[in-house]
């Protein structure tokens, strides 16, 4: 009775080596799903990496005009403070020379600060994308160009307490009926004998020097927007390199 009891239990093809094939190929079978679903979602996060890096390089495109266009305003606010300066601290005080000083003052407290394409930025920031950028060449390139893309920024800021004082203290210098809107927006000079406010010589000097301090902290803005533009031509010459786009 034992010996049929035995050869019951061990009937064929229930023994531990199909047991043991039978347990391999399920795990094959798992290693290989697991394998082909990393593998899509390396393509699929290769492929998102691939748009970021293409809508990147739109984006410094953009910037770079951008920049071109701050940093001739900037020139042009630094001119035209120059004119302003020479007037007040030599007091010339005649006709010419006050137009001249209407003219320059429209443009020498004028908007000139930087304002960057973030539509791809704001994405690699705040969503975690950042870690599908596998290429250190190419995020080193990103992180450099942001940071000065911020110190830019912060300069500009710092210019524009300097700049709301001097604009206030303006309101007390220049007279507004000297000036006149055209049909398509530009102001003009309308008055070829226009005047000061006051000829006080401690006012007109005290704004010429705040009007000065903000030439000497343009000068030293004029070279971080240039050096951007060279950063943001860098960048995009990283990028097309390490992901062969045109």
């Amino acid at each position: 009775m034992e010996t049929h009891a035995h050869h019951l239990h061990e009937a064929p093809g229930h023994g531990w080596k199909h047991y043991l094939f039978e347990f391999f190929m399920l795990f094959l079978a798992v290693t290989a799903g697991y394998f082909v679903e990393n593998q899509r979602e390396h393509y699929i996060e290769h492929q998102q990496e691939r748009i970021f890096m293409a809508s990147m390089i739109q984006d410094v495109i953009k910037d770079t005009f951008m920049l071109t266009r701050t940093e001739k305003n900037a020139r042009q606010a630094v001119a035209n403070i120059d004119t302003i300066v020479d007037v007040l601290q030599n007091l010339k005080l005649d006709d010419s020379s006050l137009v001249a000083l209407y003219r320059a003052n429209l443009g020498a407290l004028s908007f000139f600060g930087p304002s960057f394409t973030d539509r791809t930025s704001s994405q690699l920031k705040n969503s975690g994308a950042m870690r599908l950028i596998r290429n250190r060449k190419v995020t080193d390139s990103i992180l450099n160009y942001w940071s000065q893309a911020d110190l830019a920024i912060e300069q500009y800021e710092r210019i524009e307490v300097y700049k709301e004082k001097a604009r206030d203290q303006s309101y007390s210098i220049i007279v507004q009926k000297y000036y006149a809107t055209g049909e398509t927006g530009t102001v003009r000079v309308n008055n070829p004998h226009p005047k000061l406010m006051t000829e006080n010589i401690v006012q007109l000097t005290e704004w010429a020097n705040r009007l000065s301090h903000i030439r000497a902290m343009t000068r030293l803005y004029i070279p971080s927007i240039s050096t951007q533009k060279k950063k943001a031509a860098s960048l995009i010459e990283i990028i097309k390199k390490e992901y062969h786009l045109k």
